[in-house]
């Protein structure tokens, strides 16, 4: 005789795949869950039987799967932000860029129709972010350092236009490196 409830079938064989130790407990859940349906000879028995150990260990199990995603999720860096207009509106739809200046690698979004944007789970590194979006200047961030366990929030105002804007973000350049900025042209 099986004792499962339907929540039961729905978590606990995902807690146990996850990592060896929920899967010892997991186990334990099920002979505890057997030992509490074994036919005793009142219903009472049983169901204190129950409360006093099968409640418990469900708990504890539970308790235990939740906390590995959850650090896992801390662990990684991410980068996150809103992007609004002049007038203080968000922009919907917005192209964002996201490149690792080391490897090259390009992650791409669009924000939201809150305006924003989010990249998660990202390698550590050096970043740059650029944002676009029609009758917006580019705007771009160079530089930001994302190390374990770091998260990088910006608010990006966007200017009507169609000239390139970039923000240099305080990062280390490598010795011999030699760094420019175009301006653009001074208006009479």
């Amino acid at each position: 005789m099986s004792f499962r409830s339907a929540a039961e079938e729905s978590v606990v064989p995902h807690l146990a795949s996850s990592h060896s130790i929920h899967a010892s407990l997991y186990r334990l859940c099920v002979a505890l869950a057997i030992l509490v349906s074994i036919p005793s000879p009142t219903i009472k028995r049983r169901y204190n039987l129950w409360i006093i150990l099968g409640f418990p260990a469900l708990a504890f199990l539970l308790s235990l799967g939740a906390a590995p995603s959850t650090s896992a999720q801390n662990l990684s860096p991410s980068i996150r932000g809103t992007v609004d207009n002049p007038e203080g509106s968000i922009i919907n739809g917005a192209k964002v860029v996201l490149t690792n200046q080391g490897t090259e690698a390009i992650f791409r979004t669009r924000t939201n129709c809150k305006g924003s944007y989010e990249f998660r789970q990202l390698p550590v590194g050096t970043y740059s972010l650029s944002v676009q979006s029609p009758g917006f200047q580019t705007f771009t961030v160079y530089g930001i350092n994302l190390a374990q366990d770091s998260d990088y929030t910006r608010q990006i105002d966007m200017l009507r236009g169609s000239m390139t804007r970039a923000i240099l973000v305080p990062a280390t350049v490598p010795e011999g490196t030699q760094v420019v900025r175009l301006l653009p042209p001074s208006q009479p």
